[in-house]
């Protein structure tokens, strides 16, 4: 993840992919080259401790704390996304421009 130090890379944020069937993904901006880079969340799965796919807080009973449905009002599937997509976003956001692998 290399690419994280670069001063010049702008993490934009999460993107739900509106089709079900299709991954989520982050988005990257580049200033020096206006470039935009959508990176699946599989391909950042080496930064969070979790797994991508892991139990939903609807199925779990517990508050939606980071939930992504909570701009819906629809719950989770039983499995979903949200908890490593906040804590990956937490991660990136922080990035101090160490190299990690």
């Amino acid at each position: 993840m290399d690419f994280l130090s670069d001063p010049e890379v702008l993490f934009l944020g999460h993107q739900v992919n509106p089709a079900p069937e299709l991954e989520d993904f982050f988005l990257f901006a580049h200033r020096g080259c206006r470039s935009i880079l959508s990176l699946s969340l599989d391909a950042l799965a080496g930064l969070a401790p979790l797994p991508v796919l892991n139990d939903s807080c609807h199925s779990q009973g517990i508050p939606m704390e980071f939930c992504l449905a909570r701009q819906t009002n629809k719950a989770c599937p039983p499995k979903c996304v949200c908890e490593f997509v906040a804590c990956t976003a937490r991660l990136i956001e922080s990035w101090k421009g160490t190299a990690q692998n």
